[in-house]
């Protein structure tokens, strides 16, 4: 029968002592690509990766650091002086910090805020035209929950106070742009909400669009309303109407072929409030932005 040539030999990574290892699987992606990958786990494994106030920390191995120790260990956290934008105040039981090395792996860090630090570095986005609807702190609430593919340049496709009020008007001027869209609306009673989208609004015979697509309000706060997974209802356009969320005959957000009559409703795909008091409203100003 023979003999193989090299015999088949069991590594270590896979059995120790008996007992199956269970596999690791490490991946690298660039530097200024960390905050985005962490809002995603941030948005879509909160109980993991959220607010640290409703996550049970020490049961996943994490003791608090005390106000007075944050300070001086914190050039020691990374090589360089390196620190992780995407941390938080919390240290792995298993290490200290003063055993902290350069050949230290990333699950002995010790972590600073994330949200804080991005705070830090956060600013308005570039508005290739001035908003005549929002202010720089309106934008930058906006700005923050925006995917990385919108954070480029705010170009206005469409401003009622130019254009007219026309749906059909709309349709022809973004029909020129291929990126998400920004539906920004103040109503009679000056609320101001709105609508991201992952394309551009355009008839469909269907619905289109992607989780991407978002709502929201500033009114009476600012708040945002991401997609719930319950159903992909996104965006739909036809000749006599818009609208953004759908569910059981309701709308997340509708508007009329004039754009002027609107209206609002609590909707599954967004498991959205209303964006603002009155179910139906009248529109006073609309702009729609691109990201070029």
């Amino acid at each position: 029968m023979g003999q193989p040539i090299k015999s088949s030999q069991t590594h270590t990574s896979v059995i120790h002592f008996g007992h199956k290892m269970k596999p690791e699987y490490w991946f690298s992606i660039p530097k200024d690509s960390v905050d985005n990958l962490y809002f995603f786990f941030l948005r879509w494994c909160p109980d993991k990766y959220g607010d640290i106030d409703k996550i049970d920390m020490e049961a996943l191995g994490f003791l608090p650091i005390e106000p007075e120790s944050q300070e001086e260990p914190e050039e020691k956290c990374l090589p360089n002086n390196r620190r992780a934008s995407w941390a938080f105040p919390w240290r792995r039981k298993s290490k200290d910090v003063t055993e902290m090395s350069s050949t230290s792996s990333p699950e002995d860090w010790e972590f600073l805020d994330y949200l804080g630090a991005k705070a830090e570095t956060a600013h308005p986005p570039e508005l290739l035209t001035p908003s005549k609807i929002l202010d720089d702190e309106q934008l930058l609430e906006i700005n923050k929950h925006l995917p990385a593919r919108a954070m480029n340049p705010w170009e206005l496709i469409y401003g009622s106070y130019m254009h007219g009020f026309s749906l059909k008007t709309m349709y022809r001027s973004m029909a020129k742009y291929d990126c998400p869209v920004l539906i920004v609306i103040v109503n009679r009673n000056d609320a101001i909400f709105g609508a991201y989208l992952s394309s551009t609004l355009r008839m469909s015979d269907h619905f289109y669009g992607t989780g991407e697509s978002f709502l929201f309000t500033f009114q009476p706060e600012f708040k945002v309303f991401h997609w719930s997974g319950e159903n992909d209802y996104f965006i739909k356009g036809n000749v006599n109407s818009f609208f953004v969320g759908s569910s059981e005959g309701h709308f997340g957000l509708w508007l009329d072929d004039d754009l002027f009559h609107g209206r609002t409703n609590a909707c599954q795909t967004f498991a959205n409030e209303p964006l603002c008091s009155e179910e139906d409203f009248e529109v006073k100003s609309l702009e729609a932005w691109g990201f070029v």
